[in-house]
């Protein structure tokens, strides 16, 4: 992500942020375009809006060229299929393609996607998760990838949705303006063999079901007074995040994990999205939760899986949590639209 692109956006005044965070509520607002503007492909070959035909070529791309490991030593493989691809188009996802050259045998020089979030709340505005955005090695470091955030930008606006938020792990983006929030990956793996057996003594965690899912996240907003912002809508149902509860002796931890359709040393990438808690609880009980979570995850998928965490999560420099690795920094931005200086706000987002 240039800074081409950033110099373009409406980023929140210094002032703004100050007023937002002596406010007592850090309602999030959106924010005003900017006057539009003109850019043009570096191929020479303008966007096109992907259809489900595109499913199958766009899928080949992302399994040989997207990577999000924020470290070096770690290269995840996409394992995003066209069937997928197809899914989210048919659930109002919008891909923006761009190819080398003109022609049916062209190859595809980069891609972008926005996804509907549905709200996010309190302030009930309308947003967008950019994902699979991915430039082919050829043509990176060209402006591609500017272009083509500039242009899913211009297409949202058509249908006012473009309030987005993503998910930018690594370095963070100084010209983006304060982060929703930051974090630290850790990871573990969870062998489906070991789990069937483990689950039968898991007695304190359970799925939260999508129905209800609303009324427990209000339950812990509630508690503890944070800075939380969630999102709900009807597409909810068709969500790829699992909500986990668990239940201690004396607090709860409600938590939300998403598939990321990408798989290190053949185990599927579950990755936390959400974690909130509340009560008193022992740093032996976080351990114990996220160990049970990353067991409920690989028996519901049915295979071995790798389960991503914020370090801050869990203990910090404690024993229990030596099993976990450290991977590397993300950061989750907001874009067009702004709360204030944030704060690593608590994000509970259902993908």
């Amino acid at each position: 992500m240039g800074q081409h692109f950033w110099e373009k956006a409406n980023i929140p005044s210094l002032w703004k942020y100050l007023k937002a965070a002596i406010s007592p509520k850090r309602a999030p607002y959106r924010i005003e375009r900017k006057p539009a503007y003109s850019t043009v492909s570096p191929t020479e070959c303008e966007y096109i809006v992907a259809v489900e035909d595109d499913a199958e070529k766009l899928a080949a791309f992302l399994q040989k060229n997207y990577q999000t490991g924020s470290s070096k030593e770690l290269s995840p493989k996409c394992t995003i299929s066209s069937n997928w691809i197809r899914q989210q188009i048919t659930c109002g996802s919008i891909f923006l393609i761009v190819y080398e050259t003109a022609g049916p045998n062209s190859q595809i020089a980069g891609c972008i996607a926005a996804s509907k979030l549905g709200q996010i709340k309190p302030s009930n505005i309308t947003i967008r998760l950019i994902r699979e955005f991915c430039i082919s090695p050829k043509w990176r470091k060209k402006g591609l990838g500017s272009y083509l955030l500039l242009k899913i930008w211009d297409v949202l606006k058509v249908l006012n949705e473009d309030s987005v938020l993503f998910l930018k792990e690594g370095r963070p983006i100084t010209s983006a303006g304060p982060t929703l929030h930051t974090g630290m990956w850790i990871y573990s793996l969870f062998k489906y063999s070991e789990t069937m057996e483990q689950l039968k003594t898991i007695r304190n965690v359970f799925v939260v079901p999508w129905i209800v899912q609303e009324s427990y996240i209000k339950k812990f907003s509630e508690y503890s007074n944070i800075s939380l912002y969630n999102n709900f809508s009807s597409e909810g149902k068709n969500s790829d995040t699992i909500v986990l509860n668990y239940k201690g002796f004396r607090g709860e931890i409600l938590a939300a994990f998403t598939n990321a359709w990408q798989q290190i040393e053949g185990n599927n990438i579950w990755y936390m999205t959400g974690w909130l808690s509340k009560g008193e609880l022992l740093d032996a009980e976080r351990y114990q939760a996220a160990e049970n979570f990353g067991s409920i995850l690989s028996s519901l998928a049915a295979t071995d899986v790798a389960v991503w965490l914020d370090s801050k999560v869990l203990a910090v420099n404690s024993q229990l949590t030596a099993k976990w690795k450290k991977d590397g920094p993300f950061h989750w931005y907001a874009f067009q639209w702004s709360a204030g200086i944030y704060n690593d706000c608590d994000l509970f987002l259902r993908i």
